[in-house]
């Protein structure tokens, strides 16, 4: 069952970060853009109506050890046909790394 409207999921996703980035299964979702170590552009099958949309997400299993943690996409990286996001390391987040597990999630209103 698909949810439309107001506050609804516009784009989800759970994908492999390691070498190739793939969707291991989506809803919304175009393509994926590799633009170097832990750095992803997803874009959306439809456009958003605007760029106020909500985004979350997390990745798993980085190249040292297992963990889970929330990131953070950047002011810079929101558009209406697309969202950019970093995958940091666990022991600097300042490092982006390729990891095995990513999740991503677009909600919004339109």
């Amino acid at each position: 069952m698909a949810y439309f409207g107001e506050n609804s999921i516009h784009m989800w996703v759970n994908m492999s970060g390691k070498n190739t980035p793939a969707a291991r299964d989506s809803y919304g979702l175009s393509s994926i853009q590799d633009n170097g170590t832990g750095d992803y552009t997803f874009n959306f099958s439809t456009s958003t109506a605007n760029d106020d949309y909500c985004v979350l997400g997390s990745n798993i299993g980085a190249t040292d050890s297992y963990y889970s943690m929330p990131f953070a996409h950047g002011t810079y990286g929101i558009g209406t046909g697309s969202v950019r996001i970093f995958t940091p390391a666990m022991s600097d987040l300042n490092t982006m790394q390729d990891t095995d597990v990513i999740h991503v999630c677009v909600i919004t209103d339109t």
